[in-house]
């Protein structure tokens, strides 16, 4: 019920469609793109677009991820989970 989820009455509810909810999380995922990068960088390609590509064809981390693979968020990396 909604009681049981918190709902309060006067709250105000925005309702979307499982879709719609999965495709607002993957592109507001913290995406992995160290990989991506350091592929950029073999290739020898380089400059704005080149980068705003890498940056749009990255993935986010999978939810399973290893530890290590959060490593390039940085030391702040705790603050998004």
């Amino acid at each position: 019920s909604l009681e049981r989820a918190g709902v309060c009455a006067g709250d105000e509810l925005v309702l979307l469609s499982r879709d719609l909810a999965m495709r607002h999380a993957a592109a507001m995922g913290v995406r992995c793109v160290g990989k991506a990068f350091r592929e950029l960088a073999k290739s020898g390609q380089s400059g704005p677009e080149a980068e705003m590509a890498v940056l749009h064809n990255s993935k986010p981390f999978s939810m399973r991820c290893r530890l290590s693979e959060l490593g390039e968020l940085g030391v702040g990396w705790m603050l998004f989970f």
